[in-house]
């Protein structure tokens, strides 16, 4: 039965292979901005003031969107064996506050515990 969803999923995949790929591009196209944000503007910062490295966190809450979008399209994939991209850009909509606020909250956990770690090490 597994050897059965295996073959099944590789083939639906395969099919599909073109709109995943075209997924993945568009994630990279609306997340790259905002890690190379994070990325130039974060590495001198934090050079100079660690705690000030904090500002650069906010573009990190902003990564889950296009990455339940992303999400959605594999389940739709993994589901009924077709997908498109109209699924990725609903899921952003349908998710955007939710994982807005899931990402919110991993990135304040991230910040007390990395606070903690300066304070006390």
């Amino acid at each position: 039965m597994l050897k059965r969803a295996l073959v099944r999923s590789f083939w639906s995949a395969y099919d599909s292979l073109g709109v995943l790929v075209l997924g993945n591009l568009l994630w990279i196209v609306l997340t790259a901005p905002l890690l190379a944000l994070l990325f130039f503007a974060g590495s001198p910062l934090y050079r100079a003031w660690p705690y000030v490295f904090y500002l650069c966190a906010i573009p990190v809450v902003f990564l889950g969107p296009p990455s339940a979008g992303l999400a959605a399209m594999a389940r739709r994939l993994v589901d009924t064996g077709e997908t498109s991209l109209s699924v990725f850009w609903t899921a952003v909509k349908h998710r955007l506050v939710r994982s807005v606020f899931l990402m919110t909250g991993a990135v304040l956990t991230t910040m007390i515990f990395s606070a903690s770690f300066l304070f006390y090490a």
